[in-house]
């Protein structure tokens, strides 16, 4: 993020965070954090978005990261392993929180699907 503050300081656009939401569709609060680097790393996604953003090619950025850090290239690759491997472990699915309608029985689905569904639960049992 040092780079990419960098990137920033010397853009001659002078972004403010509102016109860098617009253009990157990351929140300003999301860029203020990785700005200020609070609340961890920018995700891959973010970091090429932010390369793009100031015409920079996200390869050449982590290429001077590893020589400003001394890191060799493998060590550079197993730390993006790891971070990865974290967030997919800390990641919920939409699979866990809801199910979807094509994995539900028919019974299931047909009731959530009868135009006279609540009629007929309205009806008593008889």
């Amino acid at each position: 993020m040092q780079i990419i503050r960098e990137l920033r300081d010397e853009d001659p656009r002078h972004m403010s965070l509102r016109t860098m939401e617009k253009e990157t569709g990351i929140s300003r609060s999301r860029l203020d954090d990785l700005f200020h680097e609070r609340m961890g790393s920018p995700s891959l996604q973010e970091f090429v978005t932010l390369c793009m953003l100031f015409h920079q090619r996200a390869s050449a950025c982590l290429e001077e990261a590893m020589k400003n850090t001394g890191q060799s290239h493998g060590e550079i690759i197993d730390a993006a392993r790891a971070y990865e491997a974290r967030e997919r472990e800390s990641r919920i699915t939409d699979d866990l929180v809801e199910p979807r309608f094509e994995d539900l029985p028919p019974q299931e689905l047909a009731a959530n699907t009868d135009m006279n569904r609540d009629m007929e639960s309205e009806t008593p049992d008889e």
